[in-house]
């Protein structure tokens, strides 16, 4: 068991393949082996377990912030056509992990940003199609408007 005790300065340093190959070997002990034997080959097991949830962990981190990194600061959504706008909100609705609450949290207010520019955007084109109308249909949309706002 010796050779199994060194594994335990070890693991700290594999990398994710080396855990699964270390996992599987250590699954793989015979029964007949003692109590204390199987003991460490639990501690190591659970030390494995670890490792490689830290080891998923880092790599999970590192993919959302190679993501992130394809995102534009607020500074710059002044400058972004409805185009990319829009591709980065979606972008923004499909990340490449689910997002903890405190990640979500870091890009509501990017979010909002581009949903505010996205709708000034909107506005725009509205308002140059409306300035386009004749007259007769700019009163018939004033009428319409009128009345939905008395709905309200």
């Amino acid at each position: 068991m010796s050779p199994r005790r060194a594994l335990t300065d070890k693991i700290p340093t594999l990398a994710r393949d080396g855990c699964a190959r270390v996992e599987s070997e250590l699954n793989a002990a015979p029964g007949y082996l003692s109590t204390e034997a199987r003991e460490v080959i639990e501690q190591l097991l659970e030390m494995l377990r670890l490792r490689i949830a830290t080891l998923d962990g880092q790599a999970r981190q590192t993919r959302i912030e190679v993501w992130r990194r394809g995102l534009p600061e607020i500074e710059e959504i002044g400058a972004l056509d409805k185009h990319r706008t829009e591709a980065i909100l979606k972008d923004l609705q499909n990340p490449p992990k689910t997002l903890s609450p405190e990640e979500h949290a870091v890009l509501t207010p990017l979010l909002e940003a581009l949903d505010a520019h996205y709708d000034q955007m909107s506005m725009d084109e509205i308002m140059a199609r409306i300035e386009r109308l004749g007259m007769k249909r700019r009163q018939e949309l004033l009428a319409w408007l009128a009345r939905q706002l008395v709905a309200c």
